[in-house]
C-alpha cells in the first residue's frame, strides 16, 4: 500500500470525518472547501491519486459517491450505517416506539434492522446499566443467555432469554436481541438523549470510577 501525501490525507481525513457525522460522503465542491481549493479539478486530481493508491472508490457519472476503503494507516475502513434511535411512545400512542433521531455505527455493529434506545433497567448481571444505549437487532427468538431488550410500561429493560426460541416476556414486549451497547460517560449526552436523573448519576459514577 502506497503512502499519502499530507494534502492526500487531509482529503481522507475530510471524507472519512464528513461520512460519519452526515451518514453520507461528501460533494468534490465540498472536498475542495474543506481543502482550501479555489478549483474543483484539483480536488479531482487528488481523488484520482486517492483511488489509484486503493484508499478510496467513486463513480465517476453520480454525485456522492466516495466510498472509504482503507484508513490512512492502511487497514480496510469499516463501513458506517445510520441506525435509528427510538424511544417509547406516549401511553396513548399508536406505537409502541417513536423516532427520537439517529445515530451513525460501523456496519457490522448494527445488523440490517436495528434501532438504538436508551435503557432504562437491566437484571442482575447483565453487565447493563441504566442509561447505556442499546443497539437492539430485529431477532425475538434468541438463544438462550442471550441479553434482550424488553419494553414494559413505557420503559425499556434488559433480561437473558431462558429458553430457546422465546419471543415474548411476561407483561412486556421483546423488541429484538442486544448486539451492541454504547456506555454513555457524559451527563450532557445522557441528556440529550433522554436519559432521566436518575440513569445520569448512574452514568457519573460509571465515569468516576
Amino acid at each position: 500500500m502506497r503512502g499519502l501525501t499530507p494534502r492526500q490525507r487531509a482529503a481522507l481525513d475530510f471524507i472519512r470525518e464528513f461520512t460519519r457525522t452526515r451518514g453520507f460522503p461528501p460533494s468534490v465542491r465540498e472536498l475542495a472547501g474543506a481543502l482550501g481549493l479555489r478549483s474543483s479539478s484539483v480536488a479531482y486530481y487528488h481523488l484520482a491519486a486517492l483511488e489509484k493508491k486503493g484508499y478510496v472508490r467513486r463513480s465517476p457519472f453520480r454525485p456522492r459517491t466516495i466510498e472509504v476503503l482503507r484508513n490512512p494507516d492502511g487497514l480496510p475502513a469499516k463501513r458506517a450505517v445510520k441506525v435509528p434511535l427510538v424511544r417509547p411512545s406516549r401511553p396513548d400512542s399508536a406505537t409502541l416506539l417513536q423516532p427520537a433521531g439517529e445515530i451513525v455505527l460501523p456496519s457490522d455493529f448494527a445488523p440490517s434492522g436495528s434501532v438504538a434506545t436508551v435503557v432504562d433497567s437491566a437484571g442482575e448481571g447483565a453487565g447493563v446499566r441504566p442509561g447505556d444505549l442499546l443497539v437492539v437487532a430485529p431477532r425475538t427468538s434468541p438463544q438462550p443467555g442471550a441479553l434482550r431488550a424488553v419494553l414494559t410500561d413505557g420503559r425499556v429493560s434488559v433480561e437473558r432469554s431462558q429458553t430457546p426460541g422465546a419471543g415474548s416476556a411476561p407483561g412486556g414486549t421483546v423488541l429484538g436481541t442486544v448486539c451492541g451497547l454504547i456506555r454513555i460517560l457524559d451527563p450532557d449526552i445522557a441528556r440529550s438523549l433522554g436519559v432521566g436523573i436518575e440513569a445520569d448519576q448512574e452514568v457519573k459514577s460509571g465515569a468516576a470510577s
